[in-house]
């Protein structure tokens, strides 16, 4: 079931959607593959996207999932 679709106060246009996979900059070089798993609306300064991701990935992290600004994020190219 999807959930319901947020109503933002302010004008909210996100660069990602729930779903989105993406790549998640780890360190100087490691890019960590992830999947937004909700989008957190425009809480950051200036209003930009934050967003909850989850990781998608055999490495042991202290964590699965985590949020990030929207601009921090790539695009993954490789297909799901």
């Amino acid at each position: 079931m999807k959930p319901a679709k947020k109503v933002w106060p302010i004008p909210h246009n996100p660069i990602f959607d729930v779903g989105d996979r993406v790549l998640v900059p780890w360190g100087k070089d490691l890019k960590i593959p992830a999947e937004v798993i909700e989008d957190r609306g425009p809480l950051g300064i200036g209003g930009r996207q934050i967003v909850r991701v989850r990781f998608l990935t055999d490495i042991v992290f202290p964590y699965e999932e985590s949020e990030f600004p929207a601009e921090m994020l790539e695009r993954d190219p490789t297909p799901s």
